[in-house]
Parts: C-alpha cells; sequence; structure tokens
C-alpha cells in the first residue's frame, strides 16, 4: 500500500529534512503528521506574531471581541449577515470590533537652521 506523499521514495528512509531526527516516512511523508505539524506552526506562528506586535507597542490581536474582550486574529463570519465578524468563542457569539492602528506621529526637525559666522 503506497502513501501519496511529496517525498520521493529515495528519501522515505532517510531522516526528514524538518530536523525531527525521524525517518521521513514516519514525519512529513506521513499525511496526518504533516497536517498536525501545520496547525502546530500555524498556532506557535501567531504566537510569535503576538509577541512581536506586544514589543513594538502595538495591539496583540487584530479584533477585540466587544462582550468578553478576548482578542483574536480570526473571528468567526456570521452565518446570518456574512458582513457581521463574531468572537471565536462559541459560548461569546459577541461581535467583535477591529483595532485601530497607532497613528504615526510627525516627526519635526529638533534641529533648528542656524547661521555659524567665522570671524
Amino acid at each position: 500500500m503506497a502513501i501519496n506523499s511529496n517525498i520521493p521514495d529515495s528519501m522515505r528512509n532517510k531522516p526528514c529534512p524538518c530536523g525531527s531526527e525521524l525517518k521521513a516516512k514516519h514525519c512529513h511523508a506521513d499525511p496526518i503528521k504533516l497536517q498536525v505539524c501545520s496547525q502546530i506552526a500555524k498556532l506557535y506562528m501567531m504566537k510569535l506574531i503576538v509577541e512581536e506586535r506586544k514589543k513594538r507597542g502595538l495591539e496583540p490581536y487584530l479584533f477585540t471581541c466587544k462582550k468578553c474582550g478576548k482578542g483574536t486574529d480570526q473571528p468567526r463570519k456570521s452565518e446570518i449577515a456574512g458582513n457581521v465578524l463574531l468572537c471565536p468563542d462559541k459560548n461569546c457569539n459577541g461581535t467583535v470590533k477591529q483595532n485601530e492602528k497607532p497613528k504615526e506621529e510627525k516627526k519635526e526637525d529638533s534641529q533648528e537652521n542656524s547661521i555659524i559666522l567665522k570671524g
């Protein structure tokens, strides 16, 4: 029984290129494990993005629920009104608002034009 994967047969018994120290056939060649790995990588990347936003003084999430106050980057779409975004927590069902981007302050040149006189 052949497994459909994007890894050639010659690579199946070699270590997986992802660095897991497993054979490729037991790691990224397995479609179920590949899907789980992709989901974990996506969650980890979202966590890194939130941390980076906090470091830069930005809102950690793009949306905030008006009812429960939870932040999210992936709100649900309302099944009734497609343009209404809902809290991802199905127990809440509150609507979300998009967080405002901070306004850029104009940097004024603090140096005044001065004339140097040589005597």
